[in-house]
């Protein structure tokens, strides 16, 4: 039958933060390298697959109506990812994406309570 039962939303739901949370943990594994890069053009590749990781990560949060508010951290965190990228001074980028990766463990957080 068409009838979705509430379990299966849950599960749905369920994996929907999972996808979730591995595309953020992901987002900071690649951005600490960034952070750490020594050249500009290995810190733009890098950020541009921690953006590619969280966008990811914000269309499946979206896509199932959850955690609103970490939602919101990870669109700010994508914002300081694009920042970054086009900064040209090593210790500004670092400082960004410091604060980036602060919103992603705050997003991380909401989403574990």
């Amino acid at each position: 039958s068409s009838d979705v039962c509430s379990s299966d939303l849950a599960v749905a739901a369920f994996l929907r933060v999972i996808n979730a949370l591995e595309n953020i943990r992901s987002a900071i594994e690649i951005e600490t390298r960034a952070r750490n890069a020594k050249f500009l053009n290995d810190s733009v590749d890098l950020l541009k697959l921690s953006i590619s990781e969280l966008t990811d990560a914000l269309d499946v949060l979206h896509g199932g109506g959850l955690h609103p508010e970490a939602q919101q951290k990870l669109r700010r965190a994508i914002e300081l990812d694009q920042q970054a990228l086009t900064t040209n001074s090593r210790s500004a980028r670092q400082a960004l994406i410091d604060q980036a990766i602060a919103l992603k463990v705050g997003a991380r957080n909401d989403m574990r309570n």
